[in-house]
């Protein structure tokens, strides 16, 4: 009879320590505020990144996937310009797969190997054109502008630091841990961020849904961002690949054009693109519309 009693006081004693030591390790997990807030120190110590990501979006009435792969670095161009190459490795349409998007801060490509073609242009070039397109425009929206007030950098209460920024989001947002998983070949924990609805715009909050967003657990680096429960739709993007500040060799921002490519320049495609939208405009107004009911010519 003592025999089992001391069995049975060891098995208690064991078990309380199990427990013991998992209140321990919970308690040693960060809470959501204290994550978030390590994420963005992550985020502002990157230099390079270099990701693999799978991104399905699920619409009423259209679902969208595809795989990524991206390497983005800073301080690329000459005057610290960011550079990225993006690379489409598999979608819906098989035929997209393989098209890639290039910068180096100065000049970009976008490459479509199924026809073999390249549109470049500097960004600089194509920053004027579309300014001057923006200015053709700029008394369009007019009547709407006393709807929202001007934002002013100089006023504006923008946050300093990334406690500041998390305490900030939190006025908008409810946060919570919400278990781990792994994630690209590591633990990540998972958060669940739930709007609150009095401090969502109505259109938000008609919308409803919540976001789930996975932190690595080493370093808190967002690995994977999930919206769900929406109205209209979900989406997800998951990294399987996740890699910060190796230093990989900055010649994948200049894009080597193949041999053989059509050559076009972003700047022309968007002047014929112009020139056919106005003679389509002019075309259904001036052309098949009867003369009785045509709009006036300026």
């Amino acid at each position: 009879m003592m025999l089992k009693s001391r069995k049975v006081v060891l098995v208690v004693m064991v078990l309380l320590l199990l427990a013991a030591a998992s209140l321990t390790a919970a308690m040693m997990i960060p809470d959501a505020d204290a994550l978030l807030t390590k994420s963005l120190e992550t985020l502002e110590s990157v230099t390079d990144v270099h990701a693999v990501v799978t991104v399905n979006v699920e619409l009423p009435e259209q679902a969208i996937n595809g795989t990524f792969e991206v390497w983005a670095a800073l301080n690329v161009g000459p005057n610290g310009e960011p550079g990225m190459r993006v690379q489409l490795l598999a979608a819906d349409e098989a035929e997209l797969a393989g098209v890639t998007a290039v910068t180096n801060g100065v000049e970009f490509w976008l490459y479509d190997p199924n026809s073999n073609t390249v549109v470049t242009g500097v960004a600089a070039d194509m920053a004027v054109a579309l300014a001057a397109k923006m200015a053709q425009h700029e008394g369009e929206f007019a009547d709407w502008a006393h709807e929202y007030e001007p934002f002013d950098p100089e006023t504006a209460a923008i946050p300093q630091t990334p406690a500041e920024a998390v305490a900030k989001l939190l006025e908008y947002v409810t946060a919570e841990r919400n278990g781990t998983e792994t994630v690209a070949g590591s633990n990540a924990y998972r958060l669940r961020l739930v709007p609150i609805p009095e401090k969502m715009p109505d259109e938000a909050r008609a919308a409803g849904g919540y976001i789930n967003l996975w932190l690595r657990s080493s370093d808190q680096l967002p690995v994977a961002i999930e919206y769900t429960k929406g109205a209209f739709g979900s989406g997800k993007a998951m990294a399987t690949v996740a890699e910060i500040n190796t230093g990989f060799d900055h010649a994948l921002f200049t894009f080597v054009i193949p041999d053989g490519a059509t050559v076009l320049q972003a700047a022309d495609l968007m002047a014929q693109f112009e020139h056919t939208v106005k003679q389509s405009v002019e075309f259904v107004f001036f052309r098949k519309t009867p003369l009785s009911c045509r709009l006036p010519r300026r």
